[in-house]
C-alpha cells in the first residue's frame, strides 16, 4: 500500500505491477466499500468543499510565512 492510499501488487513472471485507478472515486470507493452513487456524490462534494477551504486557508493565512506581504 502507497501510504494507505492505493494497492500496488506485482504481477508474478512479469516484470509489471498492477496498481489501481488513482481518482478521488476510487479513492472513497476503497476506503468506504460499495456506495449508493447518490451517497458517493455527496462525499466527492464533502471531499471538494474541504479540500478548497484548506487551500483557500493556506493562500490567505499562510502566505506571510512565505512572501513578504504589503498591506496598502
Amino acid at each position: 500500500m502507497l501510504f494507505g492510499l492505493a494497492e500496488i501488487n506485482e504481477v508474478e513472471g512479469e516484470n509489471s505491477i498492477e496498481i489501481n485507478n488513482f481518482t478521488i472515486l476510487n479513492l472513497l470507493l476503497l476506503k468506504f466499500g460499495p456506495l449508493h452513487e447518490r451517497t458517493l456524490a455527496i462525499f466527492v462534494i464533502i471531499v471538494q468543499i474541504l479540500a478548497s477551504c484548506l487551500a483557500f486557508t493556506i493562500r490567505y493565512r499562510l502566505v506571510h510565512f512565505f512572501y513578504e506581504v504589503y498591506s496598502i
